[in-house]
């Protein structure tokens, strides 16, 4: 899936309880959210408005901006024996030889583990 998150919050004091509805799995409120071309002055890159009949005055109940992961959420690195063109493991004896050798470092054991 290559799509992109918005992460949004809504002012619930601002939604109108007379314009919630039941449906038959829940009670339902309609939205409407405009996508910015630009961030407005707070950064915002969505505003969340609660639907309304044509003519009635907007309410806003919120806003959202595009999720960007910081640079320590990325991806781990990849593990020397996973490390190849098939992304495949490279083998138990492979792994054994390099950790005989000292390649991986020392594993100091948790006794309370």
């Amino acid at each position: 899936m290559n799509g992109k998150l918005l992460k949004c919050k809504i002012d619930v004091n601002k939604i109108d309880p007379e314009r919630l509805f039941k449906g038959e799995k829940g009670n339902w409120l309609n939205l409407s959210i405009w996508i910015n071309e630009e961030s407005d002055k707070f950064g915002n890159d969505c505003s969340i408005q609660q639907d309304v009949k044509k003519g009635e005055d907007k309410i806003y109940i919120g806003s959202g901006k595009w999720y960007k992961p910081k640079e320590s959420e990325g991806t781990a690195p990849v593990p020397e024996f996973l490390n190849n063109k098939e992304g495949v493991w490279q083998g138990e004896k492979d792994v054994e030889k390099k950790i005989k050798a000292g390649e991986y470092g020392t594993l100091d054991a948790d006794p309370d583990f």
